[in-house]
């Protein structure tokens, strides 16, 4: 959607695969919109008991005890997205698929 309304401006048209930050600013996008559609307000009583904030992205994530170690940030401090979302039950589904498939294809 980004590339279609950035080409009808009419400068530096792309086409062809999207580009890896084109993939990551579209993720970011949905992550964002099912976290309004799920904590229009942080202080929801379901993230009450969560060390919330909200990343450089705005993204909110959770702080962990995992936070010391050396890892992946998505790892050390996840995403925090509803489990009863439609889009979050299809991306674990997606991911469960996948490592099944590395399983069997190493």
């Amino acid at each position: 959607m980004y590339r279609f309304y950035e080409n009808t401006k009419g400068f530096n048209k792309k086409s062809g695969e999207l580009s890896e930050e084109e993939i990551k600013r579209a993720e970011l996008k949905i992550l964002k919109k099912i976290q309004e559609d799920s904590f229009h307000n942080e202080n929801t009583q379901r993230l009450k008991p969560l060390a919330t904030f909200t990343d450089a992205d705005g993204i909110l994530r959770v702080k962990t005890e995992l936070t010391v170690r050396e890892e992946d940030d998505n790892f050390k401090i996840p995403i925090v997205l509803p489990s009863d979302h439609h889009v979050v039950k299809s991306l674990i589904l997606y991911k469960h698929q996948d490592l099944d498939m590395q399983e069997f294809n190493p």
